[in-house]
């Protein structure tokens, strides 16, 4: 199977943000990810593990501010990234890059965030999208047992119709 081309480059790369200046600009939705990246930590074996990774010279992640999965996992990735000797990581808003998005859909949709793993001849190495497996199956199991007990028809209530 062939690998996809990536249209990134060294160039593409560094016009992103880093991440402190992802932060600076996300505006009201700034305070969320800053709690989150606060409270995010290795433990000494996690650092010690991704100490270890030496062949990744770039992370890209794709994002925007107002997306819930973001602002509970970019931080963490971002504390990672910090513990990879030699790694760079960048952050490009997916809506402005969309040829970039469309490399890395997950089961067809646009999720985010969307992390890439690089080494310094722009090779992928790796990618995490969304959020950890375990988390989307809970979802999908919480969604499930949500639309079970959900009204099958929408019924008047006061002065609108309503499914619940």
């Amino acid at each position: 199977m062939a690998q996809l081309r990536i249209p990134l480059d060294e160039k593409r790369f560094t016009s992103g943000l880093s991440w402190k200046d992802y932060l600076a600009q996300m505006g009201d939705t700034k305070p969320r990810t800053e709690e989150n990246y606060s409270k995010a930590g290795l433990t000494d074996d996690e650092r010690k593990f991704f100490s270890g990774i030496g062949q990744v010279k770039y992370v890209l992640m794709l994002a925007e501010n107002w997306c819930g999965d973001v602002h509970r996992n970019s931080p963490m990735i971002a504390r990672i990234v910090e513990a990879m000797p030699g790694a760079e990581m960048r952050v490009l808003l997916r809506d402005q890059h969309p040829d970039l998005t469309e490399c890395f859909l997950n089961n067809g949709y646009r999720s985010i965030p969307i992390v890439v793993f690089f080494d310094k001849d722009w090779n992928e190495v790796g990618r995490w999208i969304e959020r950890a497996h375990a988390a989307t199956a809970k979802s999908a199991l919480i969604r499930a047992k949500t639309l079970d007990v959900a009204p099958k028809e929408p019924r008047k209530c006061g002065k609108c119709w309503s499914s619940v």
